[in-house]
């Protein structure tokens, strides 16, 4: 709307300053700010003409965002686009845990709205919230056939495979997807992490060597899964060796207290290796005196050097005065007190939960930490954390279902820990623990052919060493 040749009207200026408003505070993460702003906007828009469907749904989403679930609904109500209603429904189902629900918006949506790839992904995420795996991997399929581009489908359907044992499978999988469209970081990292599990470690360091200028996530996130790759494979010495080989400013950058703390598990408490660590994190901290993170590497070494408790302690605490939301120092603070305070290693774990570089197989361990001091109640609620924040969680899944069995517990939601545990911890226990899932349920037909894969299972198994197909530990920080 223009006035005297060209000038904006009072109106229009005011709607184009508060957009621009709302949009800085979001890209601030300061989203009940952003939220303010485009309320505004609407109601502007409202007073000039009508609010497009579009900027309505971008309201409903921020407040999504933002915990104003009634508000979002009232939004979607109003909106006369129905695939965006339901798309806005689906999503506060979502976010209050009803997947099931959640589950059939969404594909009233795709339905009404056949090439919209975000119904089928947000779908499969529901799928497995609760615990249908089949389902949301042909989710994945789907909304990948609508685009390539637009979420990270492949990236999770590779998480499900590798979670399930399936390492060639799933690294074969990144390589297709990575012809088609650039990986994501969880994407980019888990192959990383899939090259060396699969055989690849001789061509980690070409790879990393010609990653272009503008690469954003960085050498450090990607060393750090060579190092649990390694480990995971039982090639501990080697990651020490490989991190020799690397210029120790790399860990001054973003991942780079991940990569050490990584570099420490692999160490094995051998003082050798040890010094290396530290020597290598005396330089990152040099150029990153500020870091938590690093500060809290510095807690991890003295625990596996056997320092006193208090030491380790003071080495976590120093860090949360550095960064209160630190995962590692809040984790590694955590486990110093499960056996004096378990309620507060719970309290200090679930805020570590909340960060995106959480690796949530460490809340896991801690969890059995618990359950191994007495803490069940403790151990139980963290394991149902980590599995709201990775469903294919299947350590945490088999402490759950161990736990309600024993209780006397035989509903549907125990069978679905057991299964989630025999799919993503596959061992003798935990496909023992399904057909004592079955048979407690008098479903002996499915107890029987459990039995029968046991049997299967146990010969093919190299009993003299006890070696198995290298898989990873059911908690990921990809996940």
């Amino acid at each position: 709307m223009k006035r005297n040749g060209g000038c904006s009207s009072p109106s229009a200026t005011s709607l184009a300053y508060k957009l621009q408003l709302s949009k800085f505070y979001e890209s601030l993460g300061r989203i009940d700010d952003a939220l303010e702003k485009f309320e505004e906007v609407v109601a502007l828009m409202s007073e000039v003409g009508t609010p497009t469907a579009s900027a309505e749904f971008s309201l409903a989403d921020l407040a999504i965002r933002a915990g104003k679930l009634d508000r979002a609904l009232e939004v979607a109500e109003g909106l006369e686009h129905p695939p965006f209603r339901f798309m806005i429904e689906a999503r506060v189902a979502q976010e209050r845990e009803d997947h099931a629900e959640a589950m059939s918006l969404y594909a009233e949506a795709a339905r009404l709205w056949p090439d919209n790839e975000y119904a089928r992904y947000h779908a499969a995420r529901s799928a497995e919230q609760i615990g249908d795996f089949n389902a949301a991997m042909e989710l994945y399929r789907h909304a990948t056939r609508i685009s390539v581009k637009t979420t990270n489908a492949m990236s999770r359907i590779a998480l499900l495979l590798y979670a399930s044992g399936h390492s060639v499978e799933a690294y074969n999988l990144l390589r297709t997807q990575q012809q088609r469209a650039p990986l994501d970081e969880i994407g980019e990292l888990l192959k990383l992490e899939l090259m060396v599990i699969t055989g690849g470690i001789k061509s980690i360091q070409a790879y990393l060597s010609s990653l272009p200028p503008t690469d954003s996530i960085g050498a450090a996130p990607r060393l750090a899964r060579v190092f649990r790759a390694l480990r995971l494979r039982g090639e501990s010495t080697e990651a020490i060796e490989f991190a020799s080989r690397v210029d120790p400013r790399v860990f001054a950058a973003r991942g780079g207290d991940r990569a050490l703390e990584e570099l420490t598990r692999a160490s094995e408490a051998r003082s050798e290796a040890l010094d290396r660590v530290t020597s290598i994190l005396d330089v990152a901290a040099k150029l990153s005196p500020e870091s938590a993170g690093l500060l809290a590497v510095r807690g991890s070494l003295a625990k596996e050097r056997g320092e006193a408790p208090e030491a380790v302690a003071a080495a976590y605490v120093a860090a949360l005065e550095l960064d209160p939301d630190e995962p590692l120092a809040l984790l590694g603070r955590a486990r110093g007190l499960v056996d004096e305070d378990a309620k507060e290693s719970l309290a200090l774990a679930s805020r570590a939960l909340e960060a995106d570089s959480v690796d949530t197989q460490r809340v896991t361990e801690l969890a059995l930490q618990l359950m191994n001091a007495g803490a069940q109640t403790e151990a139980l609620e963290l394991c149902r954390l980590v599995l709201k924040r990775t469903p294919h969680d299947g350590t945490a899944a088999q402490a759950l279902a161990t736990a309600a069995l024993a209780a006397g517990d035989h509903s549907d939601r125990t069978l679905d820990f057991a299964r989630r545990a025999a799919r993503f911890a596959r061992s003798e226990r935990s496909m023992t623990l399904l057909r004592d899932t079955h048979a407690a349920r008098g479903e002996q037909a499915p107890a029987d052919k459990i039995n029968e894969r046991l049997e299967e299972w146990k010969q093919s198994t190299d009993e003299s060493t006890g070696k198995r197909p290298v898989s990873p530990s059911s908690g990921s920080a990809a996940g």
